[in-house]
C-alpha cells in the first residue's frame, strides 16, 4: 500500500521540506503497510506495524499503535493495549486529563485505565472512546450538545438513555464505481490549499476526478486529502 496527500503543507504536515501547497498528491515517506490515516486541519496522523506518524516524523513512543485519531487542536492514540494517549491542546477538555491545559507529548486518559477501548474518534474538540463491552465514553467540549448531554446542562443525564436516532440524512455518493471495478474519487468544495488534488487552487463547483482506479481507501481533512493506493500508485 501507498500513501499520497496534498493540500496544505506550510507545517511540512504532508511533505516535510516540501512546498508550502501541494496541488497535486504527492508520495508520503512512511514506511508500507498503513493501517490508519486520520487527516486534521492542520496535521496527518498514521500508523504502520504499531509506529503511529506525524506526517512522516515517527512519534518516539514506548508501546504499539492500533489507531489513531484527530481533532482541529488535539490526537489521541489507541494502543494495542486498549489504553488511550491524547496530546495537543486541551482547553476545552478535550484531552480528557482532568484539567484543561495543553500537552506537547502524548498523556494515558487515566480514567479509561483498566477499560479495554476497542475504538476512538475525535470531533474538532471532544473525544470519543468505545470499550469491548459496548461502553461508550465521551468528553471535550459540550456547546452544541455533542457529547450527547442537554447543552449546558448540569447533571448527568445522557440523552444515549432514552433517545435512538436513524439517519435519514440524504447521502452524498463520493466515490463512484467504475465499470472495470476500479473506483473512481471525485471530490468538490474549495481548492484554497490544493486540497482536492486537482493541480490548482480554483474551487469547483462539480465533481472532478483525481484517480481512475487503484484507491483503496482515502480520508479528508479540513485543508489535506490523503489516498491509500496499491503498490505502484495510480496516475492522477
Amino acid at each position: 500500500m501507498s500513501v499520497l496527500a496534498c493540500g496544505l503543507n506550510t507545517s511540512g504536515q504532508v511533505v516535510g521540506g516540501g512546498p508550502g501547497v501541494l496541488c497535486c498528491p504527492a508520495p508520503v515517506c512512511v514506511p508500507p503497510g498503513v493501517t490508519a490515516a486520520r487527516v486534521a486541519f492542520s496535521h496527518i496522523l498514521w500508523s504502520t506495524d504499531g509506529v503511529m506518524y506525524c506526517g512522516s516524523v515517527p512519534v518516539a513512543l514506548q508501546v504499539k499503535v492500533r489507531d489513531v485519531a484527530v481533532g482541529k487542536e488535539h490526537s489521541m492514540a489507541l494502543t494495542v493495549a486498549g489504553d488511550v494517549l491524547t496530546w495537543g491542546s486541551g482547553m476545552r477538555g478535550q484531552l480528557g486529563i482532568g484539567e484543561l491545559c495543553q500537552s506537547e507529548k502524548p498523556v494515558p486518559v487515566e480514567s479509561l485505565q483498566g477499560v479495554p477501548v476497542t475504538a476512538i474518534a475525535c470531533g474538532a474538540w471532544h473525544c470519543v472512546a468505545l470499550s469491548g463491552s459496548g461502553d461508550l465514553y465521551v468528553w471535550g467540549w459540550n456547546e452544541s450538545g455533542q457529547l450527547g448531554f442537554p447543552y449546558k446542562c448540569e447533571g448527568s443525564q445522557s440523552l444515549f438513555s432514552f433517545f435512538e436516532h436513524s439517519c435519514r440524512c440524504p447521502k452524498s455518493d463520493v466515490v463512484k464505481q467504475g465499470t472495470d471495478d476500479h473506483s473512481t474519487r471525485e471530490p468538490m468544495q474549495s481548492d484554497q490549499y490544493g486540497q482536492l488534488g486537482l493541480g490548482h487552487v480554483r474551487a469547483v463547483q462539480e465533481p472532478c476526478r483525481v484517480f481512475r482506479g487503484g484507491v483503496r481507501g482515502m480520508c479528508a481533512g479540513g485543508w489535506n486529502s490523503v489516498f491509500l493506493t496499491a503498490e505502484g500508485h495510480p496516475t492522477p
